[in-house]
Order: structure tokens, then sequence, then C-alpha cells
């Protein structure tokens, strides 16, 4: 069986797939966009390295680390929060078929070498390097948190969505979002356009303004008309004398 045409086959793929799948449901974060396509550039030049079938110790090493790493990052985004994220992705079926080709590369590159303490510090190494690269996205996140982009894309690793927050942070943003609104509705009665909290007060109001402005008018007048008749009888009184 010829180990390194199926390690090649096993890295190739899970490279096309970074470079295209996740590259594209990344689109939006130049973080994730930048490490898919660096990653898959590196996992289909090992691919076509290791076609030749002239395993070197550089290329080995290589090999067994670059897919061991991004094996070990992408476990501890599922257990940890993921960088530029801001909570755990999700396992989906995709991630884990390039998960699988990946651990495929690495178990038939280290049959070809034939030597099981290497296969241990392969493990070691993965390990190592994988929780390195989170805690160096991390900080990074940190100091350059534009890096996150936009956050809009199609998936994850995989094609499923990301769990960008808790419960606990859910309801904390609806107990903000309705204290919001009662603040508005109390800004807006600030401004006399509440409408009243009883509607019958308000249907009564008009009638009794109606008849106070009807009575005022009829006491008006007739003081008007008093006025008139007094005003009358003085000049007449001349013209008797």
């Amino acid at each position: 069986m010829n180990y390194l045409r199926i390690a090649a086959i096993g890295s190739g793929l899970a490279g096309l797939s970074h470079m295209t799948l996740q590259a594209y449901s990344h689109l939006g974060m130049p973080f994730y966009l930048a490490g898919f396509v660096a990653v898959g550039v590196l996992q289909i030049a090992l691919a076509v390295w290791l076609w030749k079938g002239k395993l070197s110790s550089t290329l080995f090493w290589l090999t067994t680390l670059i897919n061991g790493g991004a094996t070990v990052f992408w476990l501890l985004t599922r257990v940890m929060v993921a960088p530029f994220i801001g909570g755990v992705e999700h396992f989906s079926v995709i991630g884990i078929v390039v998960v699988a080709l990946q651990i495929l590369s690495i178990i038939c590159v280290c049959l070809e070498r034939k030597n099981v303490l290497q296969f241990f510090l392969v493990l070691l190494g993965s390990v190592g390097l994988g929780f390195a690269s989170h805690f160096g996205a991390m900080q990074l996140e940190h100091h350059f948190p534009e890096l996150k982009g936009s956050g809009h894309h199609h998936g994850h690793h995989g094609g499923g969505h990301h769990s960008t927050m808790s419960d606990e942070e859910h309801s904390e943003m609806m107990d903000h979002h309705e204290e919001s609104e009662k603040e508005h509705d109390h800004n807006k009665c600030d401004g006399d356009v509440c409408p009243l909290e009883n509607p019958s007060a308000e249907e009564n109001e008009p009638a009794d303004t109606v008849e106070s402005s009807v009575e005022s008018s009829q006491e008006t007048k007739t003081e008007v008309q008093v006025e008139g008749h007094a005003n009358d009888g003085h000049h007449d009184e001349p013209h008797g004398h």
C-alpha cells in the first residue's frame, strides 16, 4: 500500500476545502479568511510533495505538524471561546470530514516512517502548536479587534452557524431592549404626545368644556344687551329736555 499517496490525497482534499468552502463562508472575517487560505495553500503544497513519493525528514514534520496543529485548533474552538467569534463553534459534518482527512494524512505519514515514537512526538507537537495558535489568535483579537471584520458569514468550519452568545447574555440583551423601550415611551410623554391613560376622562372633558363655553357666551351676550339698553336710555334723555 502506498501510504504517501493516501496521505497526499487526505492533505490535498483538506487544503482544497479550506481554500474554498471555509474561506467562502468567512468572507466578512479577515482573520479566518486569511487563515483558511494560508492553511489550504500549505496543505495542497504538501500533497504535491507527498505525491512524488519521497518522504524527507522536513516533509514528515511539516505534514504532521501543519495538519496536526490545524486539527487541534479546530477542536479547541469547539470546546473553548473561538477567537474573533465571541462564542463556541459548533460541530458539523464537513468540519469532521476535513479533520478526518488531516488525521488520515498524519497516520499514513507515520506508518511510512514505521516509528511509533515519532507518532507520540507528532501528537505532542500538534497539541503545543494548536494551543499556541489559539492563544496567539486571542491576543491578536485583543490588540486588533478590527480583524474580526463585519462578522457576516455563511457558516463556519463545515457550514453551520456560530454560537456568539450564551443564554445569560441573550437575556441581558432582551432586558436592556425592554428598558430602552420604556425610556423611549417616557420621553414621548414628556413631549406632550403621550395619550391619557383614562380614555373616559378624555371623552368627558370635551363635553364639559363645550357646556362651560356656551354658558360663558350666554352670560357675555346678556351683559352686552343690558349695557346696550342702559346706553340707549342715557342717550334718549337729552332729547326729552
